[in-house]
């Protein structure tokens, strides 16, 4: 009696009270982390939150239950913070804790739909390669599709699992039968979005579309062009949301406008709406992208998952994305000619574009470079046909493509 009494003492080093006080202790933690967002030792205080919170996923004890998963989750994919190493050891503890829960039918009962949702609302955005982290993911899949089953999940969960899976390169072959159950809610869509908040509405609208083009270019589907097609209606419908462009942005704009062609600056538009994109600076026509990157597209000066995925989306409608990284133009000195020069070298590929002045400019950088009526023309076919269908070059068991584009 004694052995099976110290056996279950191990078990359960801590009363039922203490549980509840360290439970306490995490929403604490994720409210300091909200806090402190803005704090001057930003870095330091919320490492000291994280250090904490991995050591309660450490303890057998610690008992994070599904809704402080999926909260941690999210929270750790939107902190905007310089040195990500302090988060990847909370993560990996995360997803380990995840898959354990989610692997016996016990406690994966307990992940309701709400987190589900939350969860691959997270996952794309956060610092770490999730090839490394499959067996967490083919467990959150699962789940989806027992719960899919049960057809409980809302039009926002929905759209959240089905971008979510978008972004994250899943295969939608492999996962049809889920995708198919989740679409079911959108068989009537005018009936399902009339019952959403404006809100709610919009948030649905622009995830279901990255879901659509990305399944468009991977599967051809007429249940799936269908909806493309009523949320692109959808989209144009709305009434445009009043973008202020930044300061960078402007800059750049500005000095830009000097550069083109004169039938050109008109055609240079910025905050063009493509679908549930807004584009920084784009030349519709010409079906060309120039993206201005702040620090916040940035992890260690690499571009983030998300804008990676906006970039291939982009790519499968036939656009051209260019991409000014804030850090890039930081090197530059005050010399205004060093800025026109990184510009120019930035459009090598479309001297079209240019007054002859900027296109003189720029045979220095490419001596080479000549325009004729013939390269234009191609150019032009190119521009206008049809997108390649991306595929996959590798794909692992759970159907998780480890490149958006076979290009790259």
């Amino acid at each position: 009696m004694k052995k099976q009494s110290k056996k279950s003492s191990k078990r359960n080093p801590v009363t039922s009270k203490t549980l509840r006080e360290i439970n306490k202790r995490i929403e604490e933690a994720f409210i300091n982390i909200d806090n402190i967002e803005k704090h001057d030792h930003q870095e330091y205080a919320i490492g000291k939150e994280l250090d904490w919170l991995a050591e309660a996923l450490e303890n057998v004890w610690g008992n994070l239950n599904p809704v402080h998963i999926a909260t941690l989750l999210n929270k750790l994919g939107n902190l905007e913070i310089n040195d990500q190493s302090i988060a990847i050891n909370v993560i990996a503890l995360a997803s380990k804790k995840c898959a354990e829960l989610l692997a016996h039918s016990r406690t994966a009962k307990y992940f309701k739909h709400q987190e589900i949702a939350q969860i691959f609302n997270s996952l794309p955005k956060l610092p770490i390669p999730w090839k490394k982290h499959d067996t967490m993911l083919s467990h959150v899949l699962a789940r989806a599709a027992t719960l899919a089953i049960l057809s409980i999940f809302a039009a926002s969960d929905i759209a959240y699992i089905l971008s979510g899976m978008s972004h994250l390169g899943i295969n939608p072959l492999k996962q049809a039968i889920l995708i198919k159950k989740l679409l079911k809610t959108f068989e009537h869509p005018d009936n399902t979005f009339s019952k959403l908040d404006p809100e709610t509405h919009s948030i649905v609208l622009n995830e279901l579309w990255q879901f659509c083009v990305f399944t468009k270019s991977k599967v051809p589907s007429k249940t799936i062009n269908t909806l493309l097609n009523f949320v692109d209606n959808a989209l144009k419908a709305k009434k445009p949301e009043t973008i202020t462009p930044s300061r960078f942005q402007t800059t750049i704009y500005s000095l830009l406008l000097k550069l083109l062609a004169g039938k050109f600056v008109k055609e240079a538009v910025e905050e063009h709406p493509v679908g549930a994109y807004s584009l920084d600076i784009a030349f519709p026509e010409q079906k060309l992208n120039i993206e201005i990157d702040g620090p916040h597209h940035y992890r260690d000066r690499k571009l983030k998952r998300i804008h990676q995925f906006r970039d291939s989306i982009m790519k499968s409608l036939g656009w051209k994305v260019i991409r000014i990284p804030y850090f890039e133009w930081e090197e530059l000195t005050q010399d205004t000619q060093a800025k026109v020069d990184y510009l120019l070298k930035k459009l090598v590929d479309h001297p079209d574009l240019l007054n002859p002045q900027s296109r003189e400019r720029l045979k220095t950088f490419a001596p080479s470079l000549e325009t004729t009526q013939e390269d234009a023309h191609l150019r032009k076919q190119q521009i206008n046909a049809p997108p390649t269908n991306p595929t996959s070059k590798t794909m692992n068991t759970y159907g998780i493509f480890t490149h958006y584009d076979s290009t790259k």
